[in-house]
């Protein structure tokens, strides 16, 4: 006896207690042809719940059946789990060899519901193995290719990855015919650790390989020993769950199969309900009263749900129109600020004239009454049109010797106004930490005729090739603040505090006040902004300003296109973005795909396409060394791709060609300077990227996911390097020019195009037809189109008859 129970009627009462959970109940999302692991989605079920793996890896992956039974589990309980399926998806002699189609439907099918938290990694188990810590893995399910020899390995292989409390299952150990031998490997194992064996479903082998598994575990391989009676109910249990997912599965599609799998289900469930009674029973954990509450909870919480979603239509509605409203305001006092602007231009103009006609008093009074004389220094701030049309451009980064994507954009956007004709003022407004030294400064002037970098503690340095005394002006003036001017006083919601310190962040109010003391010394001009955080000063800028956004990113739907990689990036919704882009006139995108993103975000704003134009660099002879080339900036994206990179592909091309080199380049190398692996050179930054093209046999993007135009793409192209790539590499390049990379749909078929390309040096890949269609495509004339047109129109109307002053070339510092 145990207390007033009997020992029998204690281990079934432990049974219910540690098999009572609802989610072995819970029908499989995917059940695919073989069928032959569906017998044990109910155990899956069970041993996610009563494990709660921290990271979980599953060694051969097929169609996705196991898995998705695993990662269906994790989602449904909410857990923080790591998964990660490894398999080449081609198949071998036990399972059968498959083509292309079985991993493409399996892997949108799996990205579409798990990429959150799970990752195919396309490679063999022992290309995978070296990129887990040891220790770090809590569930392991070991299906690959079964002869005695494969499985011993791959246990002993993963067997020093396994963590404390890890549990480790063996597929097939039931089968024995062929040459398989996970039987074999069983027995073996299970005199060596704890363990628990189903039998149906061709055997599976439960082992606990970590000394600490939580408390189900532990009672579950205590049944081998203790209790046979209860390793039978154990087993009943799982079995009729599994048959009843299994029946279902045959039954498709056939009446007789149906009549079959409704009796079989009735069966199943009727022994299911046996159970579920007996557990209920034993446990006394769930009663009448119990589900009646949590009936009544659930309607409540129904009822809650209904009224929260009324309540936050009712709030957006309520929102919107306030903004509108705000934007109202906004509007009306730009133009008041105009007339005070206007009456001051009339003020200052009569005082001239006073000062005029008292000199005129003066020359014409006797001479004795003159007096002594002084000099006067009138400075005139009017408009004259005396020469080119003028575009002022301000960013966070300037176009001197670019390092990053955004910097070579901006640099080749200036060099074609300058080329056009256009008088150019760059105004950098840097980051902090991202400031650029005065000879920086001198060297932007030197090249675009006029530069000014502006800190947002006041100080000004300038190098002004007509506009000299406009900066000096500024000197000791204070700078005002425009929160009120702007509207940003009001009560707002924390995350629209977080929105606008991003956006005070980029357009300080030191930015703001020399922008427009600047514009005061112009006609009609262009103000052009990149990004659009720098919209923040755009409903200050006069009327006959055309005012454009280089928008660089969409970012609203940055997160939906790089969360499912893990990456962590800006958020800011549609109507957040849209109400910065309707501050512009016109919203330049980078690619086409953008393009249509603006358009339908912010449809009152005209949106043209510009991309990055390029200079090709024409050789007359293909690469013949084996030299991978990678230049890439530090951000998440490039780091993620970069890690991801030499964890999954780089340890098999390395293998396959020992001679390839791998150099990185540019300043994501930082982060891999102090790992030592063999072939990888990190370069860091280059000067001379010419050379490096010169000596690559392909360059590589393995940034999984990104936005925007792939600048380094289109610049390795240019050089007529092969670039290998993700899909997400090619958005936004036109077709003819992304056919000359070679996209990778994983690690495995990644590492197998430079597999190819450098084990293959000396091979032409760009014939002279290819070469015309990519130095076509990337030609300014044809990148620019649509700009050119919108600022022909512009400067092409009626203009005023002021004209900007013209003053000598100055060099000189100013604080406000």
């Amino acid at each position: 006896m145990v207390g007033n129970m009997t020992r029998r009627d204690a281990a079934a009462a432990d049974a219910g207690r540690f098999l009572c959970r609802p989610i072995v109940f819970m029908q499989p999302e995917r059940t695919v042809h073989p069928p032959s692991w569906l017998e044990h989605t109910p155990f899956a079920f069970w041993i996610v719940d009563a494990l709660r793996p921290s990271v979980f890896v599953e060694l051969g992956c097929q169609t996705g059946n196991s898995y998705s039974s695993f990662a269906q589990a994790v989602r449904t309980l909410g857990l923080s789990t790591a998964c990660y399926a490894v398999d080449t998806w081609r198949g071998d002699e036990h399972s059968g060899f498959f083509d292309e189609q079985v991993f493409e439907e399996w892997s949108a099918y799996h990205d579409q519901r798990f990429a959150a938290f799970s990752q195919l990694v396309r490679a063999t188990f022992d290309d995978t193995v070296g990129h887990f810590a040891d220790g770090s893995i809590d569930l392991l399910h070991i299906d690959g290719y079964h002869t005695f020899d494969a499985v011993s390995h791959d246990f002993e292989t993963w067997q020093p990855k396994m963590s404390s409390r890890a549990v480790v299952l063996c597929h097939d150990i039931n089968v024995r015919e062929r040459d398989f031998g996970a039987w074999r490997l069983w027995e073996r194992l299970r005199a060596e650790y704890p363990s628990f064996e189903f039998l149906q479903g061709h055997g599976l082998g439960v082992l606990g390989v970590g000394h600490d598994p939580p408390e189900p575990l532990k009672w579950l391989f205590s049944l081998r020993a203790n209790s046979s009676e209860t390793t039978d109910l154990v087993r009943l249990f799982f079995s009729h769950l599994g048959g009843a997912v299994l029946n279902r599965y045959n039954g498709a599609g056939s009446v007789a199969a149906l009549s079959a799998e409704h009796a079989a289900r009735e069966q199943a469930d009727a022994d299911v309900l046996r159970l579920e009674s007996a557990v209920i029973e034993l446990t006394g954990q769930l009663t009448t009263a119990e589900v009646a509450r949590a009936s009544d909870a659930a309607e409540s919480e129904r009822r809650l749900a209904a009224a929260q979603q009324e309540l936050t239509r009712v709030s957006e509605a309520h929102r919107t129109a306030e903004e509108a409203l705000r934007d109202r305001v906004i509007e009306v006092q730009r133009l008041a600020s105009r007339v005070d602007h206007r009456t001051a231009q009339v003020v200052r103009l009569e005082g001239k004239l006073k000062a005029s006609a008292r000199a005129l008093r003066a020359r014409e009074a006797p001479p004795a009454e003159i007096a002594a004389p002084v000099e006067l220094s009138v400075r005139s701030l009017t408009p004259r049109e005396d020469g080119p049309p003028t575009i002022l451009v301000v960013s966070h980064v300037g176009p001197s010797r670019p390092r990053a994507g955004n910097e070579y954009r901006v640099r080749r956007m200036l060099c074609w106004y300058r080329q056009q004709g256009y008088r150019i003022i760059p105004v950098i407004a840097p980051l902090a930490g991202e400031e650029l030294p005065p000879e920086s400064i001198a060297e932007i002037a030197a090249e675009f005729g006029n530069a000014v970098q502006c800190h947002r503690d006041g100080r000004i340095e300038y190098s002004l090739e007509n506009f000299g005394d406009a900066a000096a002006s500024l000197n000791h003036l204070a700078t005002p603040s425009f929160a009120t001017v702007l509207n940003e006083d009001v009560p707002m919601s924390e995350r629209q505090r977080q929105l606008l310190r991003l956006d005070r962040m980029f357009c300080h109010d030191a930015l703001i006040a020399t922008v427009l003391h600047l514009q005061r010394a112009l006609a009609r001009h262009v103000l052009q902004v990149e990004y659009i955080w720098m919209t923040r000063l755009l409903p200050l800028v006069r009327g006959d300003v055309l005012k454009i956004i280089d928008t660089h990113d969409v970012f609203s739907s940055i997160g939906e296109k790089v969360a499912p990689f893990g990456l962590r990036e800006i958020t800011i919704d549609a109507r957040e973005e849209a109400k910065r882009l309707r501050r512009g006139d016109l919203a330049i995108a980078i690619q086409d795909d953008e393009r249509a993103e603006l358009e339908r975000i912010a449809p009152s704003v005209l949106a043209i396409t510009a991309g990055v134009d390029f200079d090709v660099v024409d050789r007359s002879r293909p690469a013949r060394g084996r030299r991978i080339l990678y230049v890439a900036s530090d951000n998440a994206r490039n780091r993620k791709g970069l890690d991801d990179f030499l964890s999954l592909a780089w340890p098999r091309v390395h293998r396959a060609v020992p001679e390839a080199e791998l150099l990185v380049v540019g300043s994501v190398a930082k982060t891999i300077a102090n790992r030592e692996m063999p072939g990888v050179l990190p370069i860091g930054a280059a000067d001379d990227l010419d050379s490096l093209y010169d000596e690559a046999a392909v360059v590589i993007n393995p940034a999984v996911a990104g936005t925007g135009l792939k600048i380094k793409i289109l610049e390795a192209l240019c050089h007529f390097r092969p670039v290998v790539t993700f899909p997400a590499g090619v958005d936004g390049i036109e077709p003819p020019v992304a056919a000359h990379c070679l996209v990778a749909r994983d690690w495995y078929e990644f590492a197998e195009h430079l597999i190819d390309v450098v084990s293959k040096p000396g091979v032409e890949r760009f014939p002279a037809d290819a070469r015309r269609t990519i130095a076509e495509r990337v030609a300014p004339e044809h990148v620019y189109a649509a700009l050119d047109a919108e600022l022909r129109r512009f400067f092409q109307r009626d203009q005023p008859s002021s004209e900007p002053i013209g003053l000598k070339p100055e060099v000189a510092a100013a604080r406000i």
